[in-house]
């Protein structure tokens, strides 16, 4: 029995979000890792688990159960339901269908995925969700849960490769920090999950900081939008480079690139404003 290869992402929500540069606020419920992806041939099982944990003072009873995924924008919102056929909800089983969590405590939740013989080699996209138990007044306003990407395929499946539409950052920046785009589209039937970095480079070509992006994913025959934001705690006035340099697997890296002029300074970036407003 295969194990689950689990990622932890660098992404909230199918965001990406660039280690060291963002801040999040601590949610009371959090799930950890918030993403995971499997690569299970038709016929074979694999073992995931799922920590959730209440970061809040009072306790917590929830329902757990086992969803389809669908995407519903280039953003990465999804919508959990229930498939009328090839619902991967009734392949992932809970070992739990409620915990109940005491304030400032963590539960494991063990699951096993069962792939059908007959399953099509393509991506399945489920999740393990939580949900507020019927009749309490305490809990989620809405059900959230664990993102699992599974890749159902036979040993000798190649792996596709996405495609770059467009990595972009504002050609003129007048203030920090610095908002990049990217858009990936992938063609394939399966989930394509990618791993990189991002550099910001100077007009010589020196490096200025470099960060990994990790466990981007690509959903099936879809295009998906990422963003991140290069915030230096010091003004940097010049000429610059934005490159992606993503790691496919079992295939050939993929590069782009994008420049822009930094220009920090308050009374440009005020008269900047201005313009977009008239």
């Amino acid at each position: 029995m295969r194990n689950l290869k689990i990622f932890i992402l660098m992404i909230c929500g199918l965001t990406a979000m660039a280690s060291g540069a963002f801040a999040d606020s601590q949610p009371a419920l959090v799930v950890t890792p918030e993403k995971v992806s499997a690569e299970v041939q038709p016929g074979q099982k694999a073992k995931g688990k799922v920590t959730i944990s209440n970061n809040g003072d009072i306790p917590i009873n929830l329902k757990v159960s086992a969803r389809d995924v669908k995407l519903l924008d280039e953003t990465g919102r999804v919508e959990f339901y229930i498939k009328d056929t090839d619902s991967v909800s009734q392949w992932i089983v809970p070992e739990f269908l409620k915990v109940n969590l005491a304030p400032r405590s963590s539960k494991d939740i063990n699951y096993l995925i069962t792939v059908p013989k007959n399953a099509t080699n393509k991506g399945y996209d489920g999740a393990i969700v939580f949900s507020k138990t019927d009749g309490d007044a305490v809990g989620p306003e809405n059900d959230f849960g664990q993102l699992i990407f599974i890749n159902v395929r036979a040993a000798d499946n190649i792996n596709p490769s996405p495609k770059i539409l467009d990595f972009s950052i504002p050609r003129i920046q007048t203030r920090l920090p610095s908002d990049l785009s990217l858009r990936v589209k992938n063609a394939s039937a399966n989930n394509i999950i990618i791993d990189g970095t991002i550099s910001i480079k100077n007009w010589k070509g020196v490096d200025i900081e470099t960060t990994e992006v990790k466990n981007l994913i690509v959903f099936p025959k879809a295009t998906n939008l990422f963003k991140w934001s290069w915030k230096k705690s010091h003004e940097l006035f010049g000429l610059y480079r934005a490159e992606i340099s993503l790691n496919i697997p079992n295939g050939k890296p993929v590069r782009e690139d994008s420049w822009f002029l930094s220009l920090p300074f308050p009374p440009l970036e005020k008269l900047m404003d201005f313009f977009k407003k008239i």
